[in-house]
């Protein structure tokens, strides 16, 4: 399969996003875990007041702090609501003012990603707050269990996931 220089440069580019956006997933993840708040949830249980939210079926909040509109349309051609407060575009910068309705159109390198009124950027807050450490030592670092295959990847081990026990599922 042969790709053209911009779909590797739209790779790259939410591959960049993902790599921005970690430290913050990792505490969404860590936070659902610990609550039981799905990680990825309808906006009607992060604003139960809000008469709009009750029958919105394909924007979502990821995390607390992030919401996420999915273009489904060829045309780019996103219908989405945006709860009270003024929103952050993450991917432009942009303040978007709600409660209201949103029309917009976006290229395939592109999609409304708003973070919450009171985050701004929520790459910049986890460096505020302490919890983004750039650099330093990787996992590798670690004494691992499990074994090195001949190909070069590392089996953990059985119940075991990169040297953390995992439960397999009760009956197993």
């Amino acid at each position: 399969m042969d790709y053209d220089d911009e779909a590797v440069a739209v790779t790259r580019d939410f591959t960049r996003l993902k790599h921005r956006l970690m430290p913050y997933l990792f505490r969404a993840a860590r936070r659902a875990a610990e609550h039981g708040t799905p990680l990825m949830r309808a906006m009607v249980l992060e604003f139960p007041d809000d008469p709009a939210c009750q029958s919105l079926d394909r924007p979502y909040m990821l995390g607390d702090d992030l919401l996420v509109a999915p273009v489904f349309s060829v045309d780019g051609e996103v219908e989405y609501y945006v709860p009270a407060g003024t929103w952050t575009h993450v991917l432009s910068g942009d303040q978007v003012q709600g409660p209201g309705w949103r029309r917009e159109r976006y290229g395939f390198d592109s999609l409304p990603l708003l973070a919450r009124p009171r985050v701004g950027d929520p790459v910049r807050r986890e460096r505020r707050l302490g919890r983004l450490r750039l650099g330093g030592r990787c996992d590798a670092a670690r004494p691992r269990t499990g074994r090195r295959h001949d190909d070069g990847h590392h089996d953990p081990g059985p119940g075991r996931l990169g040297g953390h026990r995992v439960p397999y599922p009760p009956g197993r």
